[in-house]
């Protein structure tokens, strides 16, 4: 069963909700969300990661031509049947490795962005002589750090006297 609006089609069958969706406004690209009747909703990136769709697998486009469309979809609906076939019956296991791969993901992206503004952090420290910064900086993300950067944290306790 669908629903559409323009340029936003919705399927529905198996718990499952399947969105295409066409921005023929601004930037021209169809892609495609997919998720259980309960949200979150997956783009569908995700979904053929979660998958282990060949990387080279497109996972949207960009269509000027609207009467490219039908193929485009089409393209996008083998895709999502050859590699996903388990999220489409609404298989409870595959939606949630989909599940955990996002929140993987975004947990190491909160991770790096972390460690990045602690690294920005310690370079301003260590440029000013601010030894205390540079331990307060570094020592959250003493596991992470770079070998450079563990050297850094161990000058700066041997300069306050203290150790790790």
């Amino acid at each position: 069963m669908g629903e559409r609006f323009p340029g936003l089609t919705t399927y529905r069958g198996n718990g499952v909700v399947v969105t295409v969706s066409y921005d023929f406004n601004r930037s021209y690209e169809l892609s495609l969300d997919l998720g259980q009747e309960s949200p979150p909703m997956f783009s569908f990136d995700e979904v053929l990661r979660s998958c282990n769709a060949p990387a080279e697998v497109p996972s949207s486009y960009q269509i000027t031509d609207e009467s490219k469309l039908l193929k485009f979809i089409g393209e996008l609906a083998t895709s999502l049947r050859s590699y996903c076939s388990k999220l489409l019956v609404g298989d409870t296991q595959a939606f949630r490795c989909l599940n955990n791969l996002r929140v993987t993901q975004c947990n190491t992206f909160n991770r790096e962005r972390e460690l990045g503004y602690a690294r920005q952090e310690m370079k301003q420290a260590w440029s000013s002589g601010d030894y205390q910064g540079v331990i307060d900086a570094l020592t959250p993300h003493e596991y992470s750090l770079t070998k450079a950067e563990r050297i850094k944290l161990a000058i700066s306790r041997k300069k306050l006297g203290r150790t790790g």
